[in-house]
C-alpha cells in the first residue's frame, strides 16, 4: 500500500486489544466526541499528508464496511450531503464485504471522514482481531 494511512478507533475499544498493535509502531486516532474529534482528525491528516483512513471497531461479526450513510439515530448527519458514500474496499483483507450498511457510531465517523479523505472501515470480532493486525503488518512493516 503506498498511501498514508491513519488508523482510527473508539475510545470504547478495549485499550489491552489495540495494545496488539504496538509491534507495528503505529498510532490509533481514538474518537470520544466525534464532532469535535472529526476536526481533530482533519487537522491530523492534514498534518502528516495522509490521504486515508482505516477505522475498525469489535462486532460480533467480521467484515469490511462498503458505504458509508447519511444517517444516524432518525436524522442525517449533514443536510447537504449525498445521502450515502462508497468507501475505500481493501480487496486483499481478510474479511468478506458487507452486504448491509449501519446506522451506528462507526457510520457516522465513517460518513464524516469519507467526505474528505480516502475512507475503509471494518467490523472485527475479538476473536478475529490478531488478522486484522496482521494485515496491518503487511503494509506498514517492510518486506
Amino acid at each position: 500500500m503506498n498511501s498514508k494511512v491513519i488508523l482510527f478507533t473508539f475510545r470504547t475499544f478495549p485499550a489491552e486489544i489495540l495494545k496488539s498493535l504496538e509491534d507495528i509502531n503505529v498510532e490509533v486516532f481514538i474518537f470520544g466526541k466525534l464532532k469535535e474529534d472529526i476536526e481533530r482528525f482533519k487537522e491530523l491528516a492534514k498534518q502528516t499528508d495522509a490521504n486515508h483512513a482505516i477505522g475498525f471497531a469489535l462486532s460480533s461479526t467480521s467484515r469490511q464496511e462498503l458505504t458509508s450513510l447519511n444517517r444516524f439515530n432518525k436524522g442525517k448527519i449533514d443536510i447537504s450531503a449525498p445521502s450515502s458514500r462508497e468507501l475505500k474496499i481493501l480487496y486483499k483483507s481478510p474479511f468478506p464485504v458487507a452486504k448491509k450498511e449501519t446506522y451506528s457510531f462507526c457510520n457516522y465517523a465513517m460518513f464524516a471522514l469519507s467526505g474528505f479523505i480516502e475512507t475503509s472501515f471494518f467490523h472485527v470480532k475479538e476473536d478475529d482481531f490478531t488478522k486484522l493486525v496482521s494485515y496491518f503488518k503487511s503494509f506498514y512493516l517492510p518486506h
